[in-house]
């Protein structure tokens, strides 16, 4: 019995380990393009436990929305890993003009596939939230309990915790 189990692990560890991640990158650009948003990463690489693609270009109905420097996406067991990094939003979105992402963690887990956990550091200073897919809804929520940009201010709530913006799509 205890071989049988050691067995079933090492199986898959070695599916995890190989499992071509370019598909699924392939199939994640391919659904996006079906929303009308176009993704171009100009370098791939599938490294065995991580995927890695950067210099990202991003657009909605061909404009350009946000350039990302790199994404590494890490598939594990129980849960899985993407970091964003130097995520730029384009100077054609005139709200948050010169707006950047230094750095982003996104993780979910199996116990909780449908909600998302993030975590940065943007110009505005550090962050987290959370993301509902299947409700629809969100927050993120900056560390900071004061905001300088009084256009943005109006769509945050000062709380305990510090400003709170909460969304739904």
């Amino acid at each position: 019995m205890k071989k049988a189990i050691i067995f079933i692990l090492l199986i898959l560890f070695w599916i995890v380990l190989l499992f071509p991640k370019n598909l699924l990158w392939d199939n994640f650009i391919q659904n996006m393009q079906d929303n009308n948003i176009i993704i171009i990463a100009q370098k791939k690489a599938d490294k065995r436990y991580k995927f890695i693609a950067s210099d990202i270009k991003v657009y909605f109905k061909s404009v350009k929305v946000a350039n990302i420097g790199q994404i590494e996406a890490r598939l594990w067991f129980f849960y899985n890993e993407i970091d964003l990094k130097n995520l730029r939003l384009s100077k054609n979105i005139p709200i948050l003009k010169n707006f950047k992402i230094s750095n982003s963690y996104i993780t979910y887990t199996v116990l909780s596939p449908t909600k998302v956990k993030i975590k940065g550091t943007s110009k505005r200073g550090d962050f987290v939230g959370e993301v509902e897919i299947f409700k629809h809804k969100g927050f993120i929520l900056l560390k900071s309990d004061t905001m300088k940009d009084t256009f943005l201010q109006q769509y945050f709530k000062k709380t305990k915790e510090g400003m709170k913006y909460e969304f739904a799509y």
